[in-house]
């Protein structure tokens, strides 16, 4: 017989807040071990030149520090106001290089990846925790946004971020909440536009749920207005850009769209389609309410995007546009996969990190030749030629602007030309009947010249291999 007295032996409400304290404890080690490793991803060269996207964004909306104009322009859609005024402080703070404009958003990737393991790891389990955040972490559209110097990772981040403090205001009524996810709402919305859906989805479900309160609705509202305000000086650039770029219709995009979501791959689609669907029906079963919050939040999710592909057809819909739902989907991926016993959790995180993984090999590859393409300018410039361009800003980060010629521009008093972002069929033509002979950089990038400055320029050593 054991000497312990009966008294001494532990209550099942201690039991139980032993176990929850493990759960906790647990949960918060995930995240924290998801996030890190997310860094480390967003570290990968961060140093490279920045691509087209980026350079963009630098060149006319960070570069000089004003925020004014971070919040009062947009071209060609390139900008994301809220992102771009954060990074424009940061550049009067001294942080202009690459590496210190990309520490932001790669933060931000690790918070919002950290943030979906460990809200998925407090729930059920550790496991399911960590599948949640690789499914986030190495999606291929995923990890390209936050290793660039885009706001994509910033508006993830606060719509995860705004997410956790909605759930938390559920039983927690402290005013602390809902400022919290106000703010981050505003933050959201105002970095990208279609961070709202995402957000709307999450209100929604917590209508669905009714855990909402009248200090939520009047939160929302609030939150709502502000980034009204702050988007308002943006209207008439943003009806010009929507004017000039015109419509088209992309026939496969819902296709594309659930795949990219999923991670692409047919592997990937196969692993991770399998255990969002288990994730779907685990929720939906749980009772009426949260039946009707997957119906509801999945329904705005189809219908938004709907609207989009079949009536609006705007030229520039992209799947990134949606990065923000990510994190929805990598969730239900981890609740799907804590259906399962042990040990097959963890050789279905395996096969999720092997299906994952060559993509994601891809993206951490990239290497954009805005750089060494800016240096060859400088070569010929050095030679007293005349370079013109399209589509050449990005470049105008490592070299002085030149002149951008659009498709019918003049090509007489071009010596060279620098094209960034591709070339339609005519220009190519033309390109090819006014010169001889054309470098092609990594990345798109072509420089067209006669035969024998393209010789001197392969001999300068500073053509990069492929």
């Amino acid at each position: 017989m054991s000497d312990q007295p009966a008294d001494d032996a532990p209550t099942s409400t201690e039991v139980d807040r032993s176990r929850q304290h493990r759960r906790v404890s647990s949960s918060v080690a995930t995240g924290l071990v998801c996030g890190v490793a997310t860094l480390l991803l967003g570290l990968i060269r961060i140093g490279r030149a920045f691509g087209y996207d980026e350079g963009f964004t630098y060149y006319y909306f960070i570069r000089g520090g004003s925020v004014r104009r971070a919040l009062t322009t947009q071209i060609v859609f390139n900008n994301h106001p809220m992102f771009s005024a954060i990074q424009a402080v940061a550049w009067r703070l001294g942080l202009v290089s690459e590496q210190a404009q990309r520490l932001g958003p790669a933060l931000c990737g690790a918070i919002a990846v950290g943030l979906v393991a460990w809200f998925v790891a407090r729930h059920v389990g550790a496991v399911a925790g960590v599948a949640a955040g690789v499914v986030l972490a190495l999606n291929p559209i995923f990890l390209d946004q936050f290793r660039q110097l885009r706001g994509y990772a910033l508006a993830t981040a606060a719509v995860v971020a705004a997410g956790a403090a909605l759930w938390r205001s559920w039983d927690d009524h402290r005013l602390r909440w809902l400022i919290i996810q106000g703010a981050l709402m505003v933050i959201a919305v105002t970095t990208h536009a279609y961070s709202a859906l995402t957000l709307l989805m999450l209100a929604a479900a917590s209508i669905a749920l009714r855990r909402v309160r009248p200090a939520h609705f009047s939160t929302w509202l609030v939150a709502a207005v502000v980034a009204i305000g702050i988007t308002f000086p943006l209207i008439d650039d943003i009806r010009a850009n929507t004017e000039a770029r015109g419509n088209r219709y992309l026939a496969d995009f819902p296709l594309e769209l659930a795949r990219e979501f999923i991670g692409w791959s047919w592997p990937a689609v196969a692993v991770i389609g399998l255990a969002v669907v288990t994730g779907i029906v685990t929720l939906s079963m749980r009772s009426k309410q949260h039946l009707m919050a997957v119906a509801v939040s999945g329904a705005i999710l189809v219908g938004a995007v709907a609207i989009m592909w079949q009536v609006v057809q705007p030229y520039d819909l992209y799947v990134r546009f949606f990065v923000s739902a990510m994190p929805l989907v990598a969730a239900l991926a981890g609740f799907g996969v804590a259906r399962l016993p042990r040990p097959a959790q963890v050789v279905v995180v395996i096969a999720m990190v092997w299906a994952l993984l060559p993509g994601a090999l891809e993206v951490l590859d990239s290497q954009p030749r805005t750089r060494e393409a800016a240096a060859l300018v400088n070569i010929v410039r050095a030679e007293g030629l005349e370079v013109c361009g399209s589509n050449a800003e990005p470049l105008f980060v490592y070299t002085s602007p030149f002149p951008q010629v659009s498709d019918n521009g003049d090509l007489a008093s071009c010596d060279v030309y620098v094209s960034v972002l591709g070339l339609g069929a005519e220009q190519r033509a033309r390109l090819a009947t006014r010169f001889e002979d054309h470098i092609t950089l990594r990345g798109g990038i072509i420089i067209w010249a006669d035969s024998g400055e393209i010789d001197r320029l392969e001999r300068s050593g500073k053509v990069p291999a492929s």
